[in-house]
């Protein structure tokens, strides 16, 4: 009997052992990969008003308490390759730490609501678990790719200034700010993101951009692709859309008017840049029939600046 108590006792400090080993690695946590001796700053928002945070990365290894409200940027000196940051963080900004940090891990991160990583050195980002992340802000750095397939709940994506050659948003239908601009991207379907009003896509080599249904469009910049037509059906919100340098033809400009929705009745007219002086042909004085335009209440207009 006393032999099959203590055999009892035995196999329960086992099982309490290892349920607390388990609960301690599902901590939530963030992992950098950083520079060797690098200050890497930091600013954070927890769940609560008593989310604890524990920073280590080689000697270093702190703990803090932090708030629902975003603290102030600190700085943390690496003192190995790897820092993981550990608690409930709904909010992490690592930005503008320029080569410092070359990799970002956030998977393991469920409760994340707002990325901000831009002006660093990433050629790595993961956010395949964070399934809350509403922002990410990943601009100006060296990403060739970027999976943000997991992430249903994202509502402003901005990558601008990577290395990107593809962007799969179907699974992201909540994304209502999307910037991918001077990027490699040949191709970009959006016709997911049923509730998109700001679409940035110029400076890229656009062959092919999908946007037919986006009911809530308001403006596009999408000049400097290759893009050979454009089609604008079903976005019946659209007031502004910068279609300059783009390979459209006359027939295809046309194409692309008739496909404008009707502003008439509406108080401001839609303004369409699309007039490239440089890029028509001898004696044409326009790139397409702007009447067909101009008939829904759209002006037609030359293009200015970097769009």
């Amino acid at each position: 009997m006393k032999t099959k108590t203590l055999l009892f006792l035995a196999l329960a400090a086992l099982s309490l052992t290892t349920a607390c080993h388990k609960a301690a690695h599902e901590v939530p946590n963030i992992t950098l990969t950083v520079d060797p001796g690098r200050k890497i700053f930091l600013s954070f928002a927890g769940e609560t008003d008593t989310t604890s945070i524990r920073i280590q990365c080689g000697k270093l290894d702190t703990s803090f308490v932090i708030g629902k409200k975003r603290t102030p940027a600190r700085y943390f000196i690496a003192d190995a390759e790897k820092m993981t940051i550990h608690g409930a963080i709904t909010a992490f900004n690592c930005s503008t730490n320029g080569g410092g940090i070359t990799a970002i891990d956030c998977s393991r991160d469920t409760m994340l609501r707002s990325l901000e990583c831009h002006d660093n050195a990433l050629t790595t980002l993961n956010v395949g678990g964070c399934s809350s992340l509403r922002i990410l802000e990943c601009y100006s750095n060296r990403l060739a790719s970027l999976d943000v397939t997991r992430c249903p709940a994202l509502e402003r994506l901005n990558c601008s200034d990577n290395l990107l050659t593809d962007l799969n948003l179907s699974k992201c239908p909540k994304l209502e700010m999307i910037a991918c601009i001077n990027n490699g991207l040949t191709k970009l379907d959006v016709t997911m993101c049923s509730k998109l009003s700001v679409l940035y896509c110029y400076r890229n080599k656009l062959t092919e951009l999908q946007l037919r249904g986006c009911a809530w469009l308001t403006e596009l910049s999408c000049g400097k692709n290759y893009l050979p037509n454009l089609d604008f059906s079903g976005c019946n919100s659209l007031r502004t859309a910068y279609c300059c340098d783009n390979d459209f033809s006359y027939a295809a400009t046309e194409e692309l008017y008739r496909s404008l929705p009707d502003r008439t009745g509406e108080d401001e007219p839609g303004h369409i840049f699309i007039l490239n002086e440089d890029a028509l042909p001898p004696g044409r004085t326009g790139a397409g029939n702007e009447g067909i335009a101009t008939q829904k209440h759209w002006e037609v207009l030359w293009c200015r600046g970097d769009w």
